[in-house]
Formats: C-alpha cells, structure tokens, sequence
C-alpha cells in the first residue's frame, strides 16, 4: 500500500514538472509567435502542412485522474493520498478539449487530433486563444423599429413620336443666321433633348440651340433629331452682289466717239452676277457688251444693276469740237470788243491750219512743228497766204471759257488776240486718247 502511495506521488511530482515546464515554454513561444500570426492573418492562406502527432499513451501533463495539481508543485489540499492512484504503466491521457479543473484557465493540449490541420505557411506558432473566458452580455439586443424604405417608383419611359419644324425650305445669304424653331411630341416625352447637325459645313453650321449660320454657296441639310425621331430642314445659301463697279476707258469722248465701259460685280463669288444697263444723256448702247455712242455733246451717265438692287454707274462727258471751236471764236472776238477792235474774220484755211496744229501739239506741244520746221510752215501749206502771222496753243483746259481766259491772262498770248493789225483767226480744237484737250489759234492780217 505505501508501495503504491509512493508511486502515486512520484508520478504526480513528474507531471507537476512536466506541467510546469510546458507552460514556461508555452509563454516564450506566445511572446514571439503573436506578432507572426497577426502577419499570417494578412497573408493569403496556404496549402495545409502535416502535423506532428504525439502518442496517445502520453500522460496529459495538466492533470491526474482524481486531482490537482498547485502552480507550486504541491498536491491540492483535496488530494487524498489514501485514494487510488493511477496505475503505473499506460497513465490515461485527457483529451485536449477537456474542461479545466476549477480555479485553472483552459490550456492548450500538446498533442493534437489526427485530423487537425496545420496553421498557414509563414507562420511561426498557431494563434494563441485569450485566457480570459467570454464575457456574456446581459444588454438585449436593440429592435429598429424604422420601416425599410422603399425607393421610388421610376416613372413610365414616354418615347418622342414626332419633332415637327417651324421652317423645312430655308433660303439664305451668307453671314445671315436663322433660328429654327422645334417642337416635341408628346410634350411628356421622356428625353426631349433636340440634337441639331449639319450635313455640309462648308455652306451652313448649327449651333445648339438651333440658330443656322450660313457660310457659303450651296446647298445643306440640318437633322434635329431627338429620341432617335428626326426631321429636316433643307438650306440654299446664296452668296448676293454687294457691290458694283463700271469704268469708262476715258472721261471726255467726242461726239460720235463709242465710250468703252466695264462692269466689276463684287464678291468675286457671288452667285449670281446677271446685271442690266441703262444709258442716259445723249448716248446709245450698241451691243449689251460694253459700248455705247456718243451721239451729242453732253454729260453720259452709265449704270449696271444687279438682280438683287445693287447699282454702281459712271459719268462720261462728250464733247463736240466744232462747237468748242466756233465758242472759242466767238469768245475772242468778245475780248477785242472790250479792247475797242474790230471783230476777227473767220477763213476755212486758217481754220485748216488750226486744227492742224492742235493735233500735231498732241504729239509734240510746241510752236516748232514735231518735223522741226517752224509752225509757221503750216500755213503754207494750207494755201494761207499772209504778210504778218500769230498762233496761240494751250491744252489740258476743258472748256472755250477755260483756255481764253488762260490766254488772256498771259501777256505774250493776250497780245495775239488784241494785235490791231490782225483781223483774220481759225480755231482748231482736238483730243487725245485720254480725253484731254488741245487748242489752237491761227492768226493772220
């Protein structure tokens, strides 16, 4: 019996030890392996690793069959050695999810199940479970008593059946701009939204809010288009006249004389350039390409209009010669009056001569003739026979008034026309291609 009390407390002393040992080593290990598991938490799990098993015949190291063991190393008070110890060979182990004795937290068990599985790979020991037991709350859980809320119903999807336009023909000039105007049925649609495009934006582009800007000639289709439901509104631009233009080849034309004109029609572009021409003063238009005639002195006006109103015209003058001509004389002779002298006589050969020598001052403005001889040649050669002899040439003046008060106001000219021993005079007036003027007088005893 002392025997068997004696093997009882040895074996008892050796779990004590057993016991006392494994908790010191489990309390270094779950210093260093709690932060490891926390990074074994964030980590993606892995394959599963075999675990280590011990054999069952290994004694629990926690616990007898009948008693406590103190944290001391010495038998609980309730152990009672008289009582049956465990036997000596094959000591009974207790399962790892046994309940702890009182007054002890639950530990971990050293062995594990067959079927346990292994802690995920990178970690260093398996998470430690917290000593202190559940706490238990006595609060009832809270009741919400708020209705779930219901979202609302979304209305029924109305499509658009029609975009109807305020204009489908639009005619514009370039730079004009045009609004359309659009409206969509039904008026409950659900996506009114009008869309506006152009299909050629070199004629006409659209803004968003349906105002058309055209650009140039042609011709363009605007879409306004909504919920998929177009309609359309075809657009001409036109580029109008804006300006014209007409230019004669010269300002002074002769009686019987064609005046030459042209006619410019701006923009260059413009669509239509179709003009009509009216004529007014004594003037006849030949041909519609540009030429009229002169047919008596006066002023021409000519004009060129557009079909769109536009007009530009030019003022031509025409002038007849022999009418300067006979003014001119009649002029002189009024100057001899006021100098109390008898009137000039007008001959066909002077007035030859003169007129001779207006058109050579065309081409060479000088009292020596363009051949060089002496301008007094030329009266011979119109068979004026004379014993003393005068001229006066001028230019640029366009009327008879103009040129004899020019003379008059020049000393050497103003002496021709007052000689006392002169009292015979021709006039020749003429023109060169510019419209200026050239006089002439020839004077004789």
């Amino acid at each position: 019996m002392k025997t068997n009390r004696l093997l009882a407390l040895l074996t008892a002393l050796l779990i004590l030890l057993t016991s006392s040992a494994c908790s010191m080593l489990a309390s270094r290990f779950a210093e260093y392996a709690i932060e490891p598991v926390a990074e074994a938490e964030t980590q993606a799990p892995q394959s599963p690793q075999p675990t280590e098993k011990t054999s069952p015949t290994e004694p629990d190291t926690r616990y007898n069959s009948t008693g406590e063991i103190r944290a001391d190393g010495k038998l609980s008070p309730d152990f009672d050695i008289e009582d049956e110890a465990p036997p000596l060979e094959g000591v009974p182990a207790i399962a790892a999810g046994s309940e702890s004795p009182p007054g002890q937290p639950p530990q971990q068990g050293r062995t594990a199940p067959q079927d346990s599985e292994a802690p995920p790979q990178g970690s260093s020991a398996p998470p430690q479970e917290s000593d202190a037991p559940p706490q238990e709350s006595n609060t009832p859980p809270q009741q919400n008593n708020t209705p779930p809320q219901q979202s609302p119903e979304r209305p029924p999807y109305v499509p658009v059946t029609s975009v109807v336009l305020d204009k489908i023909v639009v005619a514009m000039a370039r730079g004009e701009r045009i609004t359309l105007h659009t409206t969509v049925q039904p008026a409950d649609a659900t996506n009114a939204r009008v869309l506006y495009s152009s299909s050629d934006q070199g004629v006409a582009i659209v803004y968003a809010d349906g105002t058309i800007y055209a650009i140039g000639a042609g011709t363009t289709i605007i879409s306004c288009t909504a919920d998929g439901v177009s309609s359309y509104c075809h657009v001409t631009v036109t580029v109008p006249v804006t300006s014209i233009s007409v230019s004669a080849d010269r300002r002074v034309y002769m009686v019987g004389d064609e005046c030459s004109f042209t006619v410019r029609i701006l923009p260059d572009d413009a669509t239509d350039k179709t003009y009509g021409i009216s004529v007014s003063g004594a003037a006849k238009e030949l041909d519609g390409e540009g030429r009229v005639n002169c047919e008596a002195g006066g002023e021409i006006v000519i004009t060129a209009t557009a079909k769109n109103g536009v007009s530009g015209s030019v003022t031509v003058r025409v002038v007849d010669l022999h009418e300067f001509a006979s003014e001119v004389f009649r002029l002189t002779n009024a100057e001899r009056s006021k100098a109390g002298l008898p009137a000039l006589v007008q001959t066909a050969a002077l007035t030859a001569t003169a007129y001779q020598r207006a058109l050579e001052a065309i081409e060479y403005f000088s009292h020596t003739r363009p051949d060089g001889s002496d301008c007094f040649t030329a009266f011979a050669e119109n068979g004026v026979v004379y014993s003393r002899a005068a001229e006066n040439i001028a230019y640029g003046q366009t009327t008879p008034a103009e040129v004899v008060a020019g003379w008059m106001a020049s000393p050497g000219h103003k002496e021709n026309i007052v000689d006392p021993n002169l009292g015979k005079l021709g006039v020749g007036v003429a023109m060169d291609a510019n419209g200026r003027i050239y006089w002439a007088q020839s004077f004789t005893d």
